[in-house]
């Protein structure tokens, strides 16, 4: 029989999630006064099916959950990891439990590969699902009209910016795109005067994440705003005739902006969204657009003495571009500067498999690790995940960078939480193919900031993309996909 070692900081007593660990061995539901048969009694005394779990491209999490298994559950567990591009061509998934990229749940869906957890699970007391942010856990692992993934956490980029600068010159973080453009030539080293670093100290007035595989999400977290327009569900397709509204307004504007930030940049190097924190952290920088995490860094990078850090969500807009009216409109006055934040720009989902062999009761093993308990030692080792409910508020330390002061970790959960307690979100791109469909827009962004083309001539380039990518893959299979991201049913 599974059997479940209770460890401290865990809840003591028997729960439905226990329970189902201990029944998963079992050969069904019995009533005490009817002993079961021979067969049956065998197969009770026989060893249980161990669980198979697939961790895709997280090496840090899959030790993590190796470890906690082990540590607190007697039965044997057999994890498998796999990269993205081995679990989207598998057929099937060996296993029970799948923890994966966010983006990669339609692809997974779309292949039939994934199971619509139980009900019971959702409803588990020990996952207790209102106690996960609002966007993740209706949206982010929704597809359709179903709910597919259970969240392991999903970063947002966010305004990462000097508090002692920003205090010193008595500014505050930008709430509009156009406040933040003009406030970029403000840091610039020549403007500091005074407040400038050491001449022989590296420095950015800003870091924008936009290296391989981050210039199209930048992009598209700094499009938000001005493409989700509360009225209308698509944002990159036209979802009746699948052609593509990359390039129109809301885009543009983002690339220009985009390029007008970058333009001269000393940067020597693209940055990622890690190497942007760690520039943050050494004091060379008085922006940056990332995250903090202390996972995933064998020698984390130390907080420089005369840096204080602060956190905001990215910038919103006033205004915002309605497809349909093929015109721009204002905000809402008293939601006049709306932020919009892009989700599924990194993140973890995990979910029971199409042939899980148990599927009722994985889907409540899997809410047991994703859970208020278990989820507060498995999230905050990987740099893709990060805290997810409102629970882990409370203990902000264990997700930030370990250098980084209470009163900072504090404020990104509050940042976190603010961003994902928003009545709506745009989700990234995450039909088959995304990873061509972005690749595309990195390189319209890598082509706009190089000056070999306008934006709008690169976002046309990506456009044309898109539409090869879509005609490749099939017109009907991705327009179904897509109606799907929105949590649509064709």
């Amino acid at each position: 029989m599974w059997s479940y070692r209770a460890r401290s900081g865990l809840r003591h007593g028997i729960t439905a999630v226990t329970l189902a660990i201990l029944s998963w061995s079992a050969g069904g539901c019995q009533r005490p006064d009817q002993p079961p048969p021979d067969e049956a009694a065998a197969k009770a005394k026989a060893k249980p099916y161990p669980m198979r779990v697939i961790v895709a491209d997280d090496p840090a999490l899959a030790a993590a959950i190796e470890r906690l298994w082990k540590a607190r559950i007697d039965n044997e567990l057999q994890l498998q990891q796999m990269t993205v591009a081995e679990l989207e061509a598998a057929r099937p998934l060996p296993a029970d439990i799948v923890i994966y990229p966010s983006a990669c749940l339609g692809t997974l869906v779309e292949h039939d590969l994934l199971a619509v957890p139980s009900s019971e699970a959702l409803e588990d007391p020990q996952y207790e699902a209102r106690d996960v942010f609002e966007l993740q856990r209706r949206i982010e692992g929704r597809w359709g009209t179903e709910i597919y993934g259970f969240s392991m956490g999903s970063p947002l980029l966010v305004l990462m910016y000097r508090a002692d600068l920003f205090e010193a010159l008595k500014l505050t973080p930008p709430r509009t795109w156009a406040e933040y453009q003009e406030l970029v030539p403000r840091l610039g080293r020549d403007a500091l005067g005074a407040a400038a670093p050491p001449a022989d100290r590296p420095w950015h007035a800003t870091i924008e994440p936009r290296a391989a595989g981050w210039g199209g999400r930048l992009l598209l977290a700094r499009a938000a705003a001005y493409a989700a327009h509360p009225s209308q569900f698509s944002t990159f397709f036209d979802y009746d005739s699948m052609r593509p509204l990359i390039a129109g307004p809301p885009f543009e504007r983002a690339l220009a902006e985009l390029v007008a930030v970058n333009a001269g940049s000393p940067h020597t190097q693209l940055h990622s969204p890690d190497s942007a924190r760690a520039a943050m952290l050494r004091g060379e920088a008085a922006m940056a657009l990332t995250w903090p995490h202390r996972a995933g860094s064998e020698a984390p990078v130390s907080l420089a003495p005369d840096v204080r850090i602060g956190f905001a969500e990215l910038p919103g807009a006033t205004e915002v571009y309605n497809f349909v009216e093929r015109t721009w409109t204002r905000r809402d006055a008293e939601r006049a500067e709306d932020q919009v934040p892009l989700l599924a720009t990194a993140g973890r989902l995990a979910s029971v498999t199409k042939h899980a062999r148990r599927p009722r009761e994985t889907a409540r093993i899997l809410a047991l690790l994703t859970g208020r308990e278990w989820s507060r030692e498995i999230s905050p080792t990987s740099p893709a995940a990060t805290l997810f409910r409102q629970s882990h508020v409370q203990d902000p330390q264990r997700w930030t960078d370990e250098g980084l002061p209470r009163e900072a970790a504090a404020q990104y959960a509050e940042v976190v939480r603010d961003a994902l307690s928003r009545p709506t979100g745009m989700v990234c791109l995450r039909i088959p193919g995304y990873q061509r469909y972005l690749a595309a827009l990195d390189q319209a962004v890598q082509d706009a900031c190089a000056g070999t083309q306008t934006p709008p001539a690169a976002l046309a380039s990506a456009a044309e993309a898109w539409i090869a990518i879509t005609t490749e893959l099939g017109m009907d299979s991705q327009r179904t996909a897509y109606m799907r991201s929105l949590g649509l049913e064709p």
